[in-house]
């Protein structure tokens, strides 16, 4: 089945859970969001800060704070750079959105399979995504 097959069939599915299409779509382009943030994360490209974690040369990561990496494959240590936070603000959107029709929703942070599921009534849906 092809993606746009896909997208028709998750947006008609959404509408039967109650879900307008503006809401069906936003949550679409949020997961897919997560879905990149997700590879990123996995790939060593992306890193939430944790405590006691440093830059390397002994100045601490804000707790809770994204970092892009850099400086993977090259020699020399890793250089973290401050990037916004766009995981939380799109895990409130869909979790805004679910709450408005009576669905449960799960994230999954793994890029390998679907990033999030919307449950209704025993229906599950899960916004398509692009590899």
């Amino acid at each position: 089945m092809s993606y746009n097959q896909d997208v028709i069939r998750y947006h008609n599915d959404a509408a039967r859970m109650g879900f307008t299409y503006e809401q069906a779509n936003a949550m679409r382009r949020d997961a897919q969001r997560l879905h990149t943030i997700s590879e990123q994360e996995c790939n060593g490209n992306l890193y939430r800060a944790e405590e006691g974690d440093s830059n390397g040369n002994g100045k601490p990561l804000t707790v809770g704070a994204m970092y892009q990496v850099g400086n993977i494959n090259g020699p020399g240590p890793l250089r973290y750079y401050r990037t916004a936070d766009r995981e939380t603000p799109a895990r409130a959107r869909i979790e805004a959105a679910a709450a408005s029709v009576g669905a449960s929703v799960e994230f999954q942070g793994d890029p390998r399979g679907w990033p999030v599921r919307i449950t209704k009534d025993g229906v599950t849906i899960a916004p398509p995504c692009r590899y």
